[in-house]
This record gives C-alpha cells, sequence and structure tokens, in this order.
C-alpha cells in the first residue's frame, strides 16, 4: 500500500541531485553567455568607401516595323477582244463585253 521509507527517501535525493545539476548547467550556460558577449570585438580597419556616379544609359531605339509584305497580284489571263462591238460581229462565245438585248 504505498513505497517504503527507504525507497522514497531514495527518490528525494535522485530527485534533488537532478535538480542539482540543471541548476549548475544553468549557472554554466548564463557564465559563458556573460563572459562572451561582455567583451569588445574589435573590428579591422575598413578602406574609405568610394562613390562613383553612373549615369543612365538609354537603351536603344526599337528597330523599325518590318514592311508588310504585299501578296503577289495574281496573273493576268488574256481576253478576246472584238474588233467592234456590234452583236453581229461578235460571233464567238469568247467575247469579253456583254450585250444587252433591247
Amino acid at each position: 500500500m504505498g513505497i517504503p521509507f527507504s525507497e522514497s527517501e531514495n527518490q528525494s535525493a535522485k530527485r534533488l541531485v537532478g535538480i542539482g545539476v540543471v541548476l549548475f548547467l544553468h549557472l554554466v550556460i548564463a557564465y559563458i553567455l556573460m563572459t562572451s558577449l561582455a567583451t569588445d570585438f574589435i573590428k579591422p580597419v575598413e578602406k574609405p568607401v568610394e562613390l562613383q556616379i553612373i549615369q543612365d544609359i538609354e537603351p536603344p531605339p526599337p528597330p523599325p516595323p518590318k514592311p508588310e509584305e504585299k501578296p503577289p497580284e495574281p496573273p493576268k489571263m488574256d481576253t478576246i477582244t472584238c474588233c467592234s462591238k456590234s452583236k453581229s460581229s461578235c460571233s464567238s462565245n469568247r467575247c469579253s463585253h456583254t450585250f444587252r438585248s433591247s
């Protein structure tokens, strides 16, 4: 029904040792941080910074647009024309003009 007295005494001793170790580690870490942060670091001498004013470079103008290529003209067909525009003289069906019947 419970823990015997000798075992409970042993557990509390282990607990005190654990707390002591943790406290000691915290103190060591705090000491390391305090001493390392307290030192002054000497920076090496740097060369003076030289500034130069750089002017903007204008981009070249865009190339002129390419001229649009026109499609080639269709070939011209040879047409046969009649000598006169009279209906009687135009006997062939290949005449280039049309007549109206009145």
